[in-house]
């Protein structure tokens, strides 16, 4: 039984947690450490590079920018016509202001000067779990705490979506495996 904040009950034979575990178990307080990031998002024109549908990487060292990525070319229609739309994620430990990673961003998809316009900034403070050893995957069992009791995130494996898609599909599994439908 699952008694949710409004008082409602829910009756399940089986539940997989697919989000912070001690928010729900506060015995589980680990004291998990995450990685925070900063994004930011800016607009342009439509005629600045074509991404392909691709997550750009800026590996130089001195750069702000990690990673970036044109979303109307995903999403045509989240912008205006003959707009772009161009996220970044700001690479750890920078302190670069909007508009210097409007320029850097501006040098790697042909924007001159002041075409980009910052459009907002996320600073999200758990973004991806730390992960000592991080894994690829994990037997179903193991996303089994208790009786009928699973768990799911990027927490269990190495921080990303795959992981959490992953975890996801593994606890679905062992609730298949230990689920008697009788």
């Amino acid at each position: 039984m699952i008694t949710l904040r409004s008082g409602e009950s829910l009756s399940a034979k089986k539940v997989i947690i697919a989000c912070d575990p001690k928010r729900i178990l506060p015995q589980m307080d680990e004291a998990m450490a995450y990685r925070s990031t900063v994004t930011m998002f800016f607009g342009g024109s439509d005629k600045l590079k074509n991404m392909r549908r691709t997550i750009g990487l800026d590996a130089r060292s001195k750069s702000p920018i990690n990673n970036y990525c044109r979303h109307d070319e995903v999403q045509p229609d989240c912008v205006p016509s003959k707009k772009s739309l161009w996220s970044v994620t700001v690479r750890d430990g920078s302190d670069a202001t909007h508009l210097q990673v409007a320029e850097v961003l501006g040098k790697l998809v042909g924007a001159k000067p002041g075409e980009l316009t910052h459009i907002k900034t996320y600073r999200i403070p758990k973004a991806l779990p730390v992960v000592d050893r991080p894994e690829n995957d994990l037997p179903a069992e193991q996303t089994q705490i208790g009786a009928h009791l699973y768990l799911a995130g990027d927490y269990l494996l190495n921080g990303s979506i795959d992981a959490a898609l992953r975890s996801g599909s593994r606890a679905a599994e062992a609730v298949t495996e230990t689920l008697d439908l009788a």
